[in-house]
Order: C-alpha cells, then structure tokens, then sequence
C-alpha cells in the first residue's frame, strides 16, 4: 500500500505551511506551494497513536469508487488523499480545501466574520435572520429547500455506505452547505470515518448532542448514521439546534407543506431498532419532493371545449329527370 501514502520529507515543507486552524486533533495548513491542497497534522498522544492501517483502508476504498461515485463523493466529502508518513509512523494526511462557496459572512454588526456555512445555521435561520444586531450573509433557506439538501446528503450517506464506509462523527459542525451555484452539503473532518471491519484513524468519538444512545464505547456503525440523518432532519425542518424529536412528532409550526414521509423517516431513524437505510431515506425524500411539487402544480382542466358546429353545406336539389339522365 505503499502508494497510498507519501513520506514526511519529500511531501511536506515546513517554509510552505501556513497555519489555518487547529482543533483537539491537531493542526490544519494550507500549503502555500500547491494551491487547493492542505495538510492535518496529528497531535502525537503516545496513548491514541492515529491508526495508518485504517486511513490506508479508507483511501484505498475511496480510490476504488466508480467514476460517477467519485466523482460525487470529491465535490461533497474531504476524504484524505494521501496518508504522510515519518519514520513508519502516520504524522498527518492530505486532502482538498475547502471551497469559498462554503464560507459566509456572519456575525455581530461591528465585527462580522467570514465562517464555515455549517448545519446549526439552517437549524437558527428563523432566529438569526430576524436579529437586528446580526449581520449576515448566511441564504435563509425555504422548507423545500432543505429538503433538497438533505436529499443531497442522504445520497452522499447512501454511496459511502455503499463501499462499507461508516462516518461515525457526524454533527452541525462538521457538515458543511452552500446554495451556490446549487443546494450541495460538504462533509469535513473525515477522518473520523471507518471502513466496516477496520477502526477509526483516530479515537472514536461522537459529538455531545448527536450522540446515538443505543451503542457504547462510541462504536459507531452505518445504523448510527443513519439516526444522525435523522437528527439533521429534524433540527434543520423543525428548527431546533439540540432538541431531539418528540415521540409524537408532527408538522412544524406554520408550515403548509405535507412532510408526512419526512416525519415517518424521522420517527423510524430514532428508533431503537429496524432503522431505514440510507437508500430508504433517498426514495423517500424524493417522494416527499415530488408530492410537494404535484400540490403546487395546477391540475388541469378537465372541462370540454364545446366548438360550435358549422353549419351543413347547402346540397343543389337535382330533379329526378336530370338524376336519371
């Protein structure tokens, strides 16, 4: 697997980092002499070394996607690239940068800040749309547009499922949405995914509020993303940034359109057991799209024209004498 990875000192030069954020991990660089590139760099804690094996795996698994999956998957997931190795041991990884499309400006009226367009805005767009403090650039969203995003997202869940890819970590932060040129979702931090049979890159984690209760030692599988789909659903539609769904779940305050499909993908998703894939979850949110479409389409009309009816020609009367000649 030795493509799969590339040496610390051909790869990365200390001179061409430009620090762009760090986080508990460790460190995010652009990398100043290769454009739309950047580089994480792990923090070394000798009691959770980052696995090599397991980010070989998913890179290996994610090269090995059909064309049209790949191509999907590279405009919607920051998969690592290229593992960077030192002495034998992982010390980071490669993938693409973030987009500018995915970015908006965002904040107090007298320090506005350029930042990730991540999910907890679509879950307070009615709050911070209408604070005249704020000022911001963040597009608020319809209720149908939210749908075609979470379409865009169950689709993307759906093909890494696909190759045994789980994503473990998924939460408002982490999952990322544009509105330009088109409605796209964009997940980051991926190195919180797994290849089913391997483990994480890193320690298993999940965030605090998206934590799926019925697994332990965080042992995230392809059923926990899925109940996160659902948290999603529910927090982005219903507009709650750390509810859960009630058990009696219903239409959102206000809200004219029929969302009975979305409600019952929800309720299941929250469930304990028998959870809908994330195929079940694209058909049906198509279905949710389409009937909403076909309510604000005008039925045709059924009425006849009634055309008058012209008048008979006028025949020649013809005399016996001339019809027996």
């Amino acid at each position: 697997m030795n493509q799969l990875r590339k040496k610390y000192s051909d790869s990365i030069k200390p001179e061409f980092l430009a620090e762009l954020g760090q986080g508990a991990e460790g460190q995010v660089f652009e990398m100043t002499n290769t454009p739309g590139v950047v580089y994480k760099e792990f923090f070394v804690v000798s009691s959770s070394p980052p696995n090599l094996a397991a980010l070989e795996k998913l890179i290996e698994v994610s090269r090995s996607m059909s064309a049209a999956d790949k191509q999907w998957t590279e405009e919607r997931v920051l998969t690592p690239t290229d593992a960077i190795v030192h002495n034998g041991k992982l010390r980071g990884y490669l993938m693409k940068k973030i987009s500018p499309n995915f970015y908006c400006l965002h904040g107090v009226k007298a320090r506005p800040k350029t930042v990730p367009c991540d999910w907890n805005f679509l879950s307070m767009r009615k709050s911070f749309a209408s604070n005249k403090n704020l000022v911001s650039q963040v597009p608020v969203l319809s209720t149908v547009q939210v749908l075609k995003l979470l379409l865009d997202l169950a689709e993307t869940i759906e093909i890494l499922h696909r190759y045994d890819i789980i994503l473990g970590d998924i939460s408002g932060r982490n999952l990322l949405w544009t509105s330009s040129p088109e409605l796209r979702v964009l997940l980051i931090d991926c190195d919180g995914f797994r290849v089913r049979g391997m483990g994480s890159v890193n320690y298993p984690k999940q965030t605090p509020d998206w934590i799926d209760s019925t697994i332990s030692n965080n042992s995230t599988n392809q059923s926990s993303d899925i109940y996160k789909l659902g948290l999603a659903a529910y927090r982005s539609v219903w507009n709650h940034p750390t509810n859960a769904p009630p058990v009696n779940l219903s239409q959102p305050i206000n809200e004219s359109q029929n969302l009975s499909v979305l409600i019952r993908l929800i309720n299941e998703s929250y469930s304990e057991n028998n959870r809908p894939t994330a195929s079940d979850w694209v058909s049906g949110l198509r279905d949710c799209l389409t009937s909403i479409q076909s309510e604000k389409t005008p039925p045709k009309s059924t009425s006849q024209i009634v055309k008058p009816i012209p008048p008979k020609p006028t025949r020649p009367t013809i005399s016996m004498k001339q019809k027996n000649d």
